[in-house]
């Protein structure tokens, strides 16, 4: 029987990183950010779906290589002029498409993190996704030193398509001061690490069950 460690948004060898959600659309006080958020996502999403790394140029065909400078461009007006588009500047939606640009370019971890903390303010007022800054979080700090504050990350192993949901091992690597875990969950709206792994966990068993049956 062949085993496999899988990723749910790579297909890779090794870790599962969390998928980031966009909500329900919402009319923008900043028209202008948002449609321009949309564009750089839309055409960012392209590139990822075609697999290609815009951020090294000479793997980058012609199409995309204003693409790179364009987020860069955008995570800088971000930053210094906005802080973070929350829900009321921008939408929900579009917010939560900003967020994928975020948890996606692998680049301007500086830039990411001093977003970030205006995220997490937006986040105890309801008005960003307490489920993205989380995922967004801990992908930035594990890229940089295998650690993690929420465990949205999961590894998982022994891993093929007949698998029963409750013979799926998963483990949530580098977890930081791993005892208070759940207070910092609560802290932003989260519910506990074992009810997030439950459901981690059905999902995963579906996706193996839906990848089964295209086959």
């Amino acid at each position: 029987m062949r085993f496999l460690t899988i990723t749910l948004l790579l297909y890779l060898p090794g870790i599962i990183y969390p998928e980031i959600c966009s909500g329900q659309p919402k009319e923008a006080a900043n028209p202008r950010l948002s449609v321009e958020i949309q564009a750089i996502w839309k055409e960012y999403n392209s590139a990822l779906l075609a697999n290609i790394k815009i951020e090294i140029k000479n793997e980058c065909p012609q199409e995309y290589s204003a693409l790179n400078t364009r987020i860069l461009q955008l995570l800088d007006s971000v930053q210094y002029k906005f802080g973070y588009p929350d829900h009321d500047m921008v939408g929900v939606n579009v917010s939560g498409e900003f967020d994928k640009i975020l948890f996606n370019y692998p680049l301007a971890a500086e830039r990411k993190q001093a977003i970030l903390q205006k995220m997490r303010e937006k986040v105890l007022q309801q008005k960003a996704s307490a489920d993205n800054y989380a995922k967004i979080t801990d992908r930035l700090m594990y890229n940089k030193s295998k650690s993690q504050v929420y465990g949205t990350i999961v590894s998982a192993s022994n891993i093929y398509p007949d698998i029963a949901e409750k013979d799926l091992i998963l483990s949530v690597p580098g977890l930081v001061d791993e005892t208070n875990t759940d207070n910092k969950r609560k802290e932003i709206g989260l519910k506990p690490l074992a009810d997030y792994l439950a459901q981690f966990r059905k999902d995963l068993a579906l996706s193996l069950s839906s990848a089964k049956k295209a086959d």
